[in-house]
């Protein structure tokens, strides 16, 4: 397992969303995943809450997502703490 940090943002004051690129039994594999923490002198720690999608479907969801954006973008969406409000 590689787990490359790709891009993070911090969801709230506990918890940050990561994408990471993985090896997982010889695959490539993008993991979406909360994790939380860091408690007193820890690192912090991945939660189950997440996604994990094989690297070779990316691109019909990244279009997939993209289209939704166009969408969205034209109702003149904003975010308010990572939620989308309309």
């Amino acid at each position: 397992m590689t787990d490359e940090i790709i891009t993070k943002f911090k969801k709230n004051a506990l918890e940050e969303v990561r994408a990471t690129l993985d090896e997982v039994r010889g695959r490539q594999v993008i993991d979406f995943r909360v994790w939380i923490g860091p408690d007193e002198g820890k690192e912090r720690k991945p939660t189950k809450k997440g996604l994990s999608l094989l690297a070779s479907s990316f691109p019909p969801i990244f279009a997939l997502l993209y289209h939704i954006f166009l969408i969205l973008s034209s109702l003149k969406f904003r975010t308010s703490g990572g939620v989308i409000t309309i």
